[in-house]
């Protein structure tokens, strides 16, 4: 007697999710061509269109066996079984997608990369590792109150380079090289080179111009 309820249930289930009399199940077929986002698949009940269920993330491709679920006025395919090719699966949503775990990893064996048309990033801290890293950016803006870099090589092409600083402290331990077309270095105030042995060599003419001129 204590089982009845239960039996009722299961049977006013059984009826919700039936049609025709026949209690609904997963079906299993082939997809034979995509139209407009349409899925013809090719099953034991023919030839039907379904719609990729929301819940699908991959994006079936021509030839996937796939599941699907009929609920009484549309087919919704459900799940990419089996793909016999070897293209990479896309995962596709019309709507955004949002992942919330205590840690998150990503791993690509070959390769990884990320594209978007507007990024953003915010980490309460950083690491990157790189053995080589290559960065061309358009426009950059930088706003950093402290940076500090230790490394052997620092190569940098760019076609323009300002830097405006209220105090700027370059400390070289090695050698300190620096080529140009032209080069020009002006100060308001006093300009001072220092060292042990200076010298001042020119192709053509050497110019040193002032008010006063003290050598020695």
């Amino acid at each position: 007697m204590q089982n009845q309820p239960l039996e009722k249930n299961q049977q006013n289930f059984d009826k919700a999710w039936s049609l025709d009399g026949s209690t609904t199940k997963t079906n299993y077929g082939y997809v034979s061509s995509i139209i407009e986002g349409n899925f013809s698949i090719a099953s034991e009940e023919g030839n039907v269109t379904a719609l990729k269920a929301s819940s699908c993330l991959i994006l079936p491709e021509i030839g996937d066996y796939v599941a699907y679920l009929f609920d009484g006025k549309k087919r919704y395919l459900i799940s990419v079984l089996e793909r016999k090719s070897a293209d990479p699966l896309s995962i596709v949503s019309q709507q955004g997608i949002s992942i919330e775990a205590p840690e998150i990893k990503l791993t690509g064996k070959q390769k990884l990369h990320f594209s978007g048309a507007i990024g953003r990033a915010a980490f309460g801290s950083l690491h990157v590792a790189s053995v080589n890293m290559d960065l061309d950016v358009e426009k950059a803006e930088t706003r950093v109150k402290s940076l500090s870099h230790f490394g052997k090589t620092i190569s940098g092409v760019f076609n323009t380079i300002l830097t405006r600083a209220s105090t700027a402290l370059r400390v070289i331990d090695g050698s300190d090289i620096q080529k140009a077309k032209q080069t020009t270095i002006e100060a308001e105030n006093i300009l001072s080179i220092k060292g042990e042995f200076t010298s001042i060599t020119a192709k053509a003419d050497v110019k040193i111009d002032g008010e006063r001129v003290h050598v020695g």
